[in-house]
């Protein structure tokens, strides 16, 4: 127990350290900050709806969800996001978290909680939960626990589901996501009660409980009646094995299914109460950057690509610190009604033990029927969610948090059974291996989060310890990195058609350039930045069917972000590459600007754009050959 301790302690201070690098302070606030702090005003207040009314404006215009039209009504941690029914707003985010922290903290100290301590409590609740159910099972199978391993085991439960990830962008999205994981770990807790052989009512009333607030929290965790079921299979088994009576399993039922089926329940109730409709959780009315009232966010279309970007996606190495960067490549084309794959890295890049765990089962699980019954079940859990995510019409690694915890504390039970035998020893060496391989890309992702920043005084000092490593990456990869020279052959377009010849960044940070059709026989090049069209050429006339050098130098294609860069060149140099803009065609300079580009990307995609429908869609539909990078300057 005192080695765990010690061990959450060390995640607490990692948890709210990375927390902390959002810049925003821990300290409780005497009016809300953020969204959930906005939803606890209005709970508190007795009402459904924000006390934030809604924009005049807002309402009069023709179509309030349009993106084009809302945009300047979309005020982050406030509006953007929020749910606007018959003229009042509302939130989509599950209430439970409200109802169990944000609510009693204010009620209790007069003051609001914020979400960048609220996401780190919920990891470390949940991460304490898991730890307590593997150690759960393995005492009663009778296995060896001891300080090591129970170090090793909250290791690998807080530091490979992607909760530090998690925990760098601590929003709104990741309060309602962490705080669904956290209730679904303590249902879990209670389920390896029951599989235990411990269904008492109190622990099944628990788990039936638990399982309905990770629903309240993230609608996802509807899928958690696989575990429902799982426990009630068990409650039927231990009954059948003594002496109780068929009215006593009847309540032992009864006391697992009610308090979730009282839970889900409410949270439907609730949904009639604001929009109308049990199914309407308030997405389809969302003011977004994304048109949500005409789209379809469920089908079996979307599940090529999900499944991809959920399970074999791989990170992008490059030498930009922390050389781990979560971006969508390598997926299959996106199909119609997609909107968006966000920083995502597949599952076996995640906790790639997880391919150890069927053998590892096999070889050792076999002697103790909980264990076998605990890790299948969990299994079975994150398949269902995954099932689930992948008919959703976009992705997010934020997301794999439903799925990674319980994949997590499978993993954990299988390494902890005895290992006997030389293929047990070598799959546990091999298990611990990858488990240090899957914390060390956690926490590189972990520092810099879903925006790829780097931030905080520690943070910033491993990235100029880095610098001798980038120094030599560079100068070793020249012609894979900085400005880009590509031969090209135009399509022949419809007038106003506008397809993605350059895309840098990721889904919350780009810079994209598009090739326009301008009349019948020319077009223009334009650069698309932070909500819409930035800087175009004039027309140009350029022979169609003819190949044509187009050269873009651009500060969105550095290498490296300017401190870094600052380290390798002079300073003032980089303070001019970083603005400059310049495309030349065919040798002829045809675009020569200045322009603020954002921190350079770790993606950089030539012909088609992934990162949303609102930077020139359409792939390239010409033909693009011979590209070309280079840096602006040699690496001395």
């Amino acid at each position: 127990m005192a080695a765990a301790v010690v061990a959450l302690g060390a995640l607490a201070a990692l948890y709210f350290g990375l927390a902390g690098l959002a810049g925003r302070p821990f300290s409780l606030t005497d009016t809300p900050q953020d969204r959930y702090g906005l939803l606890t005003e209005a709970w508190i207040a007795g009402q459904l709806h924000l006390k934030m009314p809604a924009d005049p404006a807002l309402l009069a215009l023709p179509d309030p969800y349009d993106p084009a039209l809302n945009r300047p009504f979309r005020i982050p941690r406030s509006t953007q996001d929020a749910s606007l029914y018959d003229g009042r707003l509302y939130y989509y985010f599950g209430p439970a978290p409200v109802v169990t922290l944000f609510a009693p903290v204010r009620l209790l100290t007069g003051r609001y909680l914020r979400e960048d301590a609220a996401v780190p409590l919920f990891a470390l609740a949940l991460v304490a939960f898991a730890w307590a159910a593997v150690r759960r099972v393995v005492r009663h199978c009778g296995w060896p626990w001891d300080g090591l391993r129970s170090l090793v085991v909250v290791a690998v439960l807080g530091l490979t589901p992607l909760l530090a990830f998690a925990c760098r962008t601590p929003e709104t999205y990741e309060t309602a996501i962490v705080a669904g994981a956290c209730f679904a770990a303590a249902g879990v807790f209670c389920v390896t009660g029951v599989l235990c052989g411990r269904a008492s009512l109190w622990t099944l009333s628990a788990a039936g409980l638990s399982f309905g607030l990770a629903f309240a929290s993230r609608p996802t965790h509807a899928t958690d009646v696989v575990l429902l079921a799982v426990a009630s299979m068990g409650v039927l088994r231990v009954g059948a094995a003594g002496p109780a009576s068929a009215r006593t399993r009847a309540q032992q039922l009864a006391a697992l299914w009610a308090p979730w089926l009282v839970v889900a329940g409410l949270v439907l109730l609730h949904n009639v109460a604001r929009f109308g409709r049990a199914g309407e959780f308030g997405v389809t009315y969302a003011l977004s950057s994304w048109p949500h009232r005409t789209a379809t966010n469920l089908a079996l279309r979307f599940v090529p690509v999900n499944v991809v970007a959920y399970l074999v996606a791989p990170p992008h190495v490059d030498p930009q610190f922390p050389f781990v960067h979560l971006v969508p490549i390598g997926l299959p084309p996106r199909p119609p009604g997609y909107m968006t794959v966000e920083a995502m890295a597949g599952i076996l890049w995640c906790v790639p033990a997880l391919v150890l765990v069927p053998g590892m089962a096999l070889l050792a699980l076999g002697r103790c029927p909980a264990s076998r019954a605990v890790t299948a079940a969990l299994v079975a859990q994150a398949a269902a969610m995954l099932a689930l995510l992948a008919c959703f019409r976009w992705a997010a690694a934020r997301y794999l948090v439903d799925v990674l915890p319980f994949l997590a504390v499978a993993t954990a039970v299988a390494w902890c059974a005895p290992a006997d035998g030389r293929w047990a020893r070598i799959l546990r060496v091999a298990a611990g291996a990858l488990f240090a391989q899957a914390i060390a890309f956690n926490l590189g992702v972990g520092l810099t989060g879903k925006f790829h920043e780097v931030a905080g005084d520690f943070a910033c000092r491993l990235e100029a310890a880095a610098a001798p490593l980038q120094r030599f990456w560079l100068r070793h990869a020249a012609d894979r990195y900085g400005d880009i020279t590509m031969t090209l052959v135009l399509p022949a377009g419809h007038a106003g058609a506008r397809e993605t010849l350059l895309a840098a960044g990721t889904t919350h940070r780009r810079e994209v350039i598009c090739v326009e059709t301008v009349g019948r026989r020319q077009v223009a090049f334009v650069l698309m930045s932070r909500g819409g069209e930035q800087l175009r050429t004039p027309p140009l006339r350029l022979a169609r069917g003819a190949p044509h050098t187009v050269e873009i130098d651009m500060g969105a294609l550095l290498p490296l972000d300017a401190e870094a860069m600052a380290r390798i060149w002079p300073r003032e140099r980089v303070d001019e590459w970083r603005r400059r803009f310049r495309i030349r065609v065919d040798g002829e300079e045809v675009l020569a600007a200045s322009y603020d580009f954002r921190p350079p990307s770790p993606y950089v995609g030539v012909g088609a754009n992934w990162f949303g429908p609102d930077y020139c869609p359409a792939p390239f539909s010409g033909r693009i050959a011979d590209i070309r990078r280079r840096l602006p300057a040699p690496v001395p």
